[in-house]
């Protein structure tokens, strides 16, 4: 399984997820810390300044406080499927 990260330029990163392993909301907050923003970083030069958007689904991963206080501190909003329909 890969955690595939993109935007409408292409793939910003993909993660190998090793077999066994359980996301969890520390693990996506590790790749999140360790892996996603050298990856932006580095492919999207100056984008982690301006803001990002990502679009979550409502998964507990995705709204765990670990995961939210991260993107926050970040500049990473988040757009959860429900809000998309509210």
């Amino acid at each position: 399984m890969h955690m595939i990260f993109f935007d409408m330029n292409g793939v910003i990163l993909r993660w190998p997820v090793p077999i066994g392993t359980t996301i969890n909301a520390q693990y996506y907050k590790k790749v999140l810390q360790d892996k996603l923003r050298p990856a932006i970083r580095n492919k999207r030069p100056g984008q982690l300044e301006s803001g990002i958007l990502f679009h979550h689904d409502d998964a507990p991963v995705h709204t765990a406080r670990a995961v939210t206080d991260v993107l926050a501190g970040y500049k990473l909003g988040t757009a959860g499927a429900s809000s998309l329909f509210t």
